[in-house]
């Protein structure tokens, strides 16, 4: 079964910036936005690939799915992934 970590959250809210430290964190050998996923298809088939997106968990979920079936996916929220990397959990713009 084929592991992937998802980051999901709002536009601009660090995801991409934050991403070699999310990758580093939760031990993903690459990074990268979930609308490249069906370009780099066979990068999917390796494990701890780390997913970013904005789309909502559920609506990531099935995208993510209709490529890798079987995938194992932990759905981690932009708040939670900042602060398991040591930073604040809001992000500039934050209301």
């Amino acid at each position: 079964m084929t592991r992937f970590t998802l980051i999901h959250g709002p536009i601009r809210s660090g995801k991409t910036f934050h991403s070699d430290k999310f990758r580093r964190h939760f031990h993903c050998h690459a990074a990268i936005d979930l609308d490249d996923l069906p370009k780099l298809h066979r990068k999917a088939q390796k494990d701890g690939l780390l997913l970013l997106t904005n789309l909502a968990p559920d609506i990531a979920e099935k995208r993510i799915r209709e490529i890798v079936r079987d995938a194992d996916i932990d759905i981690i929220d932009i708040k939670t992934a900042r602060r398991a990397i040591g930073v604040s959990a809001a992000w500039e713009g934050a209301q």
